[in-house]
């Protein structure tokens, strides 16, 4: 930001625009935001108690505000109920609705009275325990200039659910390998931004067999479903099978999606030829500067 505020850079990348940037930088002339193909879902420890209650998985998903959150990152961000983010002719689910004692709950909404309902029924009711306790939940993230987002998530969980979230900020290198080893307990910052525009480029991350599967979670009949898609040559049905794919992995909750992402980036006026890109891949053989170019 330095160096572009004195001239000696005149872009810098989609990716990484702290936030805290977002009120000012937004109303200027140099600002632009273009859509990115990429998710924000932290993921879950699946295998380790108790979240390996998926009504508890339910539960926080339900009492999370993704709007908030999206309004928060500013710049094109927007809520998310899937994981998948937004492709032309494939039908991301925008509800799911799941029967637990005779009620029904649509788990990809927000609704806080619905999460209370789900956690109590996981062994958690008002937050508290069997043993007394409230119920605590290791949130780890690493080291980056959008950590105030989970200091809104741990406000909204104890507000909505009366839980207590220990943030556990880590080295940003340290915290992803730790991720793709699915080597912690509650719940660890995640995104996924594909190189190829296609729903694959998410849901290969979860079968069984997948090396990096950053929840621990693991379902053989998902891995076939998945892998039987991808032989699909018709574009069309192969779209409609990998939405059932993601349905089906929806419906285990091993992540809680929060928000589809957004480049915001800046750019002299006089750098022509720059193309958004869903990638943030710049090609620069037809960017050309206007030596013409005066402000006005």
């Amino acid at each position: 930001m330095n160096l572009y505020k004195v001239g000696e850079a005149m872009l810098t990348p989609g990716l990484g625009l702290p936030p805290v940037f977002n009120p000012v930088l937004s109303r200027k002339k140099d600002f632009h935001a273009a859509p990115a193909f990429g998710t924000v879902f932290p993921c879950i420890s699946t295998r380790r108690a108790p979240f390996d209650n998926v009504l508890l998985r339910y539960a926080l998903n339900m009492a999370t505000n993704k709007k908030v959150l999206a309004d928060f990152m500013g710049h094109g961000h927007e809520p998310a109920c899937s994981l998948i983010a937004p492709l032309p002719q494939y039908a991301q689910p925008d509800s799911l609705k799941i029967d637990v004692d005779g009620r029904s709950y649509n788990v990809l909404a927000f609704d806080v009275e619905g999460a209370r309902s789900l956690l109590a029924k996981s062994g958690f009711p008002g937050g508290v325990g069997h043993g007394g306790g409230r119920l605590e939940v290791p949130y780890h993230l690493p080291m980056v200039s959008d950590a105030r987002k989970d200091e809104i998530l741990q406000k909204q969980w104890r507000q909505n659910l009366n839980i207590r979230v220990n943030l556990i900020p880590r080295e940003f290198n340290v915290h992803w390998r730790m991720v793709l080893e699915a080597d912690y307990t509650g719940v660890a910052e995640y995104a996924a931004f594909p190189q190829y525009l296609d729903p694959n480029g998410f849901l290969d991350q979860f079968p069984t067999d997948s090396r990096g599967n950053p929840s621990g979670w693991s379902d053989p009949a998902y891995a076939s479903e998945v892998a039987s898609a991808n032989t699909i040559l018709n574009r069309t049905e192969r779209l409609k099978q990998l939405a059932a794919c993601e349905k089906r992995l929806l419906k285990a909750m091993p992540f809680l999606p929060f928000f589809h992402c957004a480049f915001g980036f800046l750019c002299k006026p006089f750098v022509r030829g720059l193309a958004s890109h869903p990638f943030d891949v710049r090609a620069f053989k037809y960017v050309w500067i206007d030596t013409n170019w005066r402000p006005q």
